[in-house]
Order: C-alpha cells, then sequence, then structure tokens
C-alpha cells in the first residue's frame, strides 16, 4: 500500500538506462578523469598487482600497500596528520557521526546536509538539531542555547552543497568554533578538486584547513574513481 502511495506520488524511484547519445548533465566527475588514459591505465596495473579486489577487511590482511601508500598521499595533499578509509562517502558520514558523537554530545547540522549524515543523526545517541541553510546568525543562535550543557557540540556541514553549488562562510564558521569550541566536521565531497590549490577544497581555499576538526571526502567526483577519506587533527576516529 505505502510503494503504491509513492508511485502515485511520483516518488518512487527507478534506475534508468539511456540509450544512444545523450548530454549528461547529472554527472559529477567534474574533469571527466574517469576516460583518462593514465586513469586507465593506472587501474589496470593495480589489478595485475594486487587483484580485483582486497581478499579481506582491512582488520585482517586487507589493508594492502595500496592503501597505505594512498591514505599517505591524502593526508600529504590534506596536510591532517590521521586518517581511514573507507568504501563509500555514504559510509564515512555514517561511521563517523553515528558511532563518535556520544549521549551527552550535541550535534547542529545544515538543514540541506547529504542524505548520508541526515541517516546518521537519526540513529546516533547524541541529540541533534538543524540550523538553517548557510545561516551562521541561525548557527550562533542555537550554539548560545545549548553552549555549556554538552560534552562536546559537534557542527556539520558541507563545502559545496551538490544540489545548488552553494557554500558556507567558513572563515566566519571558523570564527565561531573559536568562541563556542565546538568539533568543526566538513564535507569536502563536492569541493575536492574544484577549489583550493592543486584541488585541495573549499578549506584549503579559505585558509581554514588547519581549523577543520574532521574531513570527509570522497574518492569519486572530481577523482573520478570508488571509496572514500576521513580525516582528522588528531587519533580520535582511528
Amino acid at each position: 500500500k505505502e510503494l503504491n502511495k509513492q508511485r502515485e506520488s511520483y516518488l518512487h524511484r527507478k534506475v534508468r538506462l539511456y540509450n544512444g547519445y545523450r548530454h549528461n548533465l547529472a554527472s559529477n566527475d567534474y574533469f571527466q578523469l574517469r576516460f583518462h588514459p593514465k586513469v586507465i591505465a593506472g587501474a589496470q596495473t593495480a589489478c595485475e598487482k594486487y587483484g580485483s579486489g582486497s581478499g579481506a577487511s582491512p582488520l585482517l590482511s586487507g589493508f594492502l600497500s595500496c592503501h597505505n601508500d594512498l591514505l599517505t598521499e591524502i593526508l600529504n595533499w590534506k596536510q591532517k596528520p590521521f586518517g581511514m578509509l573507507f568504501n563509500s562517502g555514504f559510509v564515512a558520514n555514517q561511521a563517523i557521526l553515528k558511532h563518535l558523537p556520544g549521549k551527552n554530545d550535541f550535534i547542529l547540522a545544515d538543514r540541506l546536509i547529504h542524505h548520508s549524515v541526515a541517516q546518521a543523526l537519526m540513529q546516533c545517541p547524541a541529540k541533534f538539531k538543524r540550523y538553517d541553510h548557510l545561516d551562521l546568525d541561525s548557527l550562533e543562535f542555537l550554539l548560545e542555547k545549548i553552549y555549556g550543557n554538552y560534552d562536546t557540540i559537534f557542527v556539520v556541514t558541507e563545502s559545496v552543497f551538490s544540489m545548488d553549488g552553494d557554500y558556507p562562510d567558513l572563515k566566519a564558521l571558523v570564527a565561531l568554533k573559536k568562541r563556542f569550541q565546538f568539533v568543526l566536521v566538513l564535507d569536502e565531497a563536492h569541493g575536492t578538486g574544484v577549489f583550493g590549490q592543486n584541488g585541495g577544497g573549499l578549506a584549503d581555499e579559505m585558509g581554514v584547513l588547519p581549523e577543520i576538526d574532521i574531513l570527509v571526502g570522497t574518492l569519486g567526483k572530481s577523482l573520478a574513481s570508488m571509496g572514500a577519506y576521513v580525516l582528522a587533527n588528531n587519533s580520535s576516529i582511528i
């Protein structure tokens, strides 16, 4: 019955295969690197050397030298000392926001935050509230109400919001962080490659990268592959 209601309301989702030539305006492969000969050759070489899969979970024997090399490159690129690799950005956001905040913590998230974060907020033990989209006055108002009442406050936002391409004033957000001492979590999925020196992202572009406590990014989109990473200023995430 519920599925029928969704179909009648045009809310039922269906995967479509488009045949023939189309102009693709929905792709997030911003630089078309998935067709670059060096990227394709690198993938072929990796498969020949390491196989088509890891063969085990990272905790057993599936964390290979290529994974370690990749993580080291990302840490140097994003100027962070600690990090972990994940199989998708969705899983990365879920892992961090479902398990890091505790029951005595509070999370404030942008109202238009990605669905992966929204789902995690519904399942984590911490209380949460959303502030108006990109409205730092709204965020400041909520911070003033809860400051001092919880062990840790987390503020979560994206750098570039994928639907509209808008982005927060990260310098002003960092100024709020200095006042209220919250943990700043930034999802750079759509900012990486587009902003910053050498594509380092919006936080790099605005000169606040050291102030971002937890940085989430994807190996898809600009990087034309799959997987994700979470980086941090301390070892709490690992």
